[in-house]
């Protein structure tokens, strides 16, 4: 048997993949892939990650023990019940998916990760969006969310972080700690968006070579859908205002409901020159490590980007000698 961890960065795609998991796990028993339903939460399992997660318990103490020590056993437990319902219908893959898997961990996180999984071949699958509509988007999200400060303020504070949210590289690194033989499977967010292969793409990793969609349930709203730009303006407006948090929140909850919905799969527009310009700064490096040490292949955008700010670069270096 397989594990698959999908480790979900947020504005990847990841709520409606766990959605149509989730509501499909009878048909994917049918074909050898056991998505549990152990430590769910909303289609995914944020309870099986947020046990171990230094900070994302504490959105589900409700559901999780009180101590560190009794969140880690309660992961162990929810882990080895997935493990069993997998084998007990005798699955080829077992899935397991949280954005709480994306991220800075320590030593413990992981060691507890390879325990856990002792005797099964593990892959980390990850789905990355290009820099310049990924920032964006998370923006977006973390007004959702409450966010007052500006793009280029929120931008530097999440640079800012010792290993940011935002660095590929790093945080697919920390996974290594499973072993050497853990495999990576990287995906481009556009590229699958583009071609309309969000489920479609992780199905042929567990080995279905057909995919169609008359087969699976398919949800026809958008799962966490991003705001028009009309409603993004009047969200900041009110996280910048002087009302109260729970008026706050009430208010942002009546936008997100009755307002309109960016298309998903298209870019924002609210980048400018310069913004852009900083945002290809930071993750020129990220991208080039990414590039060094993980088969991206199947991230399209890497090879783009960095060719592209490549030849900037050389266009700023000739500037000097022209003067």
């Amino acid at each position: 048997m397989k594990v698959i961890l999908h480790i979900g960065a947020t504005k990847t795609g990841s709520s409606a993949l766990q959605d149509f998991l989730y509501q499909n796990m009878r048909v994917l028993r049918s074909k050898g892939i056991c998505y549990p339903d152990v430590g769910v939460v909303s289609g995914a399992h944020h309870l099986i990650a947020a046990a171990l997660h230094p900070s994302a318990h504490r959105l589900h103490s409700d559901a999780l023990p009180d101590t560190p020590q009794a969140r880690e056993e309660q992961f162990h437990t929810y882990v080895a019940t997935a493990r069993r319902e997998a084998e007990a219908m005798k699955a080829e893959t077992l899935i397991l998916s949280s954005e709480y898997l994306w991220g800075d961990f320590s030593p413990a996180f992981y060691d507890n990760w390879k325990q856990a999984l002792t005797g099964v071949h593990v892959t980390i699958y990850g789905v990355l969006r290009d820099p310049r509509n990924w920032v964006p988007s998370s923006y977006i999200q973390a007004i959702k969310g409450g966010e007052a400060r500006s793009l280029e303020e929120w931008f530097e504070w999440r640079t800012g972080i010792r290993v940011q949210p935002l660095d590929y590289t790093a945080i697919l690194s920390g996974w290594r700690a499973l072993g050497p033989e853990t495999q990576f499977a990287l995906r481009s967010y556009e590229q699958m968006t583009a071609q309309d292969e969000i489920f479609a793409n992780l199905l042929r990793l567990c080995g279905i070579k057909r995919y169609r969609n008359s087969d699976y349930y398919q949800n026809s709203r958008q799962i966490n859908p991003s705001p028009s730009p009309k409603a993004i303006e009047l969200l900041r407006n009110i996280n910048k205002s002087d009302l109260d948090g729970q008026t706050k929140g009430n208010l942002r909850k009546l936008i997100l409901t009755h307002m309109g919905k960016k298309k998903s799969g298209t870019s924002w527009d609210i980048l400018d020159e310069g913004m852009t310009s900083k945002i290809e700064g930071v993750f020129d490096p990220i991208l080039e490590r990414l590039l060094s040490e993980f088969d991206t292949s199947d991230v399209e955008f890497v090879r783009g980007y960095l060719s592209k700010n490549s030849s900037h670069r050389k266009k700023a270096s000739w500037l000097p000698s022209l003067w």
